[in-house]
């Protein structure tokens, strides 16, 4: 892989891993008390989602993204970030002073995690001059679903967890094995770019 990579959002999901009623639910919220509060609890509910996807490096709700390298691998694949990967609209790269072209000879493996982008038998990666700025774009869709019901359960219950915290105020422990991390560690993805 080349050593510089780069992502941008280009088509964000159109719901949350969790609902309002979710939240109040978790929160013994009354109704009324739930619909004053809305705008805090759409607050919350987004920062825990910013939260899980940074901490866990994953994508939750169905997103599409365009992950750029500024050059071709050694390997005989490209690791996809933010899984689960879904699919792979389409492998393309940039010659020096040229369009765009797109490179078909590549088959995806959605099953690891994260997925890959892997070399056809007998094909190499392009051999020819890049252009220098992110000349290499890989635009993929990833998420567990469209809706918040395809989240696995113990994400949820990570994400009611900071909301929870969050909500009362509580602050951070000292010496205090955080539940949160704890849940969430069995579904962090390596990121091999800040090798964190």
């Amino acid at each position: 892989m080349g050593d510089e990579m780069s992502l941008t959002l280009v088509t964000a999901p159109t719901v949350y891993p969790l609902d309002i009623s979710e939240v109040a639910e978790h929160l013994r919220m009354s109704e009324t008390e739930s619909v004053a509060r809305l705008f805090d609890l759409n607050r919350l509910i987004t920062d825990a989602t910013g939260f899980v996807e940074d901490y866990t490096w994953r994508a939750l709700i169905t997103q599409t993204w365009d992950y750029f390298l500024d050059a071709w691998p050694s390997e005989r694949y490209i690791v996809v970030p933010k899984p689960l990967l879904q699919s792979v609209t389409g492998v393309y790269y940039t010659e020096d002073d040229e369009a765009e072209v797109e490179f078909t000879d590549v088959a995806v493996d959605s099953n690891s995690q994260p997925g890959r982008v892997i070399l056809e038998h007998d094909y190499l990666w392009p051999s020819v001059t890049l252009t220098p700025a992110n000349p290499i774009r890989i635009r993929f869709v990833a998420g567990y679903g469209d809706e918040g019901s395809d989240v696995p359960p113990r994400i949820k219950q990570a994400m009611l967890l900071h909301i929870a915290q969050n909500y009362t105020g509580e602050p951070h422990k000292v010496n205090y094995i955080d539940p949160i991390e704890s849940i969430l560690r069995n579904y962090r993805i390596k990121n091999w770019q800040y090798d964190s």
